[in-house]
């Protein structure tokens, strides 16, 4: 969508030009998107029959496109040499027949390549490791080439040319790789989602016998009073804040649209939630734990195996009272506890959206001597079926 107002009767949509560049697989050059709206990168299967790469598949992946609509994969090709200009990386690429373009690189790609495509000053960078700067021209939204219809791929009709001056067509357009100067050594910052390790090394529990198989079903809660026995007052009284239900927090709340409920449901689904609210989390610290009456402590069951001592990454220094912060605050809420152990996991910190830090334990040790549990959560929909032809329930009822 462009720049008008979400209020004008009549928005206008257009789709965005986007940057097309020859890559290099296995010596054959292909055309590829460089797409930072994808989560994935996806070959054309066609493309994977012709350079015979090995394939993995399970049949039980999708990709979820515009408007919701799923498309199966047809496996992935793990590790892939990909080249762009002078650099190569391994790429893990997802196969679909029905892929658009040769090569669809996406977030995990561009943050390989280091590449930054801004759509606001109308171009796209590269940098390469050999002090480049990779400049592309990407379309603005006035162009004329962007178009309500998205066009399919678009084929060089002209090679690579000289060293460090490539001329490459861009949608009728070119970029040329510029001179390395004092600026273009400085880092790019770009904002991508990525993962800290790959698929492969990524490590599952054992499949392996646990030593009881007997799971202890839920015990029923004991109640102070019968809800059939002490019904809602028929009229609440007007809502009063508390110093948990506050009123900034109840201005937060969603209600529905204007007009869909009335004063007086209002105040009683207020009524309500005052009532209950020693069950509301607001915040990180009203968080609260299964009570062992209900169920035993879940006991995480192991195989025979050694101890482990798995150095912790670094953090940055500037940082420190802020993460001691955060470790103080978990401590407190139950989330860590102090232990003699002679097991050390590694654990490192990273910068939320929000600008604070997140800790991430890296539990790969642990799960390589832990036992899988293949109980499995129900299935919804067999649940929901079961409130089929009631009188009205919320989503936080199920």
């Amino acid at each position: 969508m462009n720049h008008v107002a979400l209020s004008s009767p009549t928005p206008s949509w257009y789709t965005h030009g986007l940057p097309m560049v020859p890559v290099s697989i296995k010596g054959r050059q292909y055309i590829a998107l460089l797409d930072s709206g994808s989560q994935i990168n996806v070959l054309k299967s066609s493309i994977r029959d012709e350079l015979n790469l090995p394939l993995r598949y399970d049949g039980r992946h999708v990709v979820i496109g515009a408007g919701q609509q799923k498309t199966r994969l047809d496996g992935i090709c793990e590790a892939t040499p990909v080249a762009l200009a002078s650099m190569t990386e391994p790429l893990h690429l997802w196969v679909q027949q029905r892929c658009g373009y040769d090569l669809i690189l996406g977030m995990p790609a561009l943050a390989a390549f280091g590449v930054k495509i801004d759509c606001i000053s109308g171009k796209a960078t590269m940098a390469s490791k050999d002090n480049k700067l990779v400049e592309l021209q990407v379309l603005s939204p006035d162009d004329p080439y962007n178009t309500l219809e998205l066009p399919g791929s678009f084929h060089p009709s002209s090679p690579t040319t000289e060293v460090n001056e490539y001329a490459f067509h861009l949608n009728h357009y070119n970029f040329k790789f510029f001179g390395s100067g004092a600026w273009t050594k400085k880092p790019l910052t770009y904002h991508i989602n990525t993962k800290r390790k790959s698929v492969e090394e990524k490590v599952r529990p054992v499949a392996a016998p646990p030593k009881t198989f007997i799971s202890q079903p839920l015990r029923p809660p004991t109640y102070d009073r019968d809800p059939y026995v002490t019904p809602l007052t028929p009229f609440p009284p007007a809502f009063e804040p508390t110093d948990k239900l506050t009123a900034e927090r109840v201005d937060k709340l969603n209600f529905g649209p204007s007009n869909f409920i009335n004063t007086e449901e209002r105040n009683l689904l207020l009524h309500v939630l005052k009532l209950r609210s020693a069950a509301i989390a607001f915040d990180s610290k009203d968080r609260r734990k299964l009570n062992p009456d209900i169920a035993d402590p879940y006991e995480i069951q192991t195989i025979p195996h050694e101890v482990w001592t798995d150095p912790t990454y670094p953090y940055p220094k500037a940082a420190r009272d802020e993460i001691l912060a955060l470790i103080d605050e978990q401590l407190a809420m139950g989330d860590l506890e102090y232990s003699d152990s002679p097991y050390s996991t590694a654990h490192f910190f990273i910068r939320k959206s929000n600008g604070t830090y997140r800790m991430i334990i890296d539990m790969r040790s642990a799960n390589a001597i832990s036992i899988r549990d293949a109980n499995i959560p129900p299935y919804l929909p067999d649940y929901v079926d079961g409130f089929v032809g009631r009188v009205c329930y919320g989503l936080y009822d199920l």
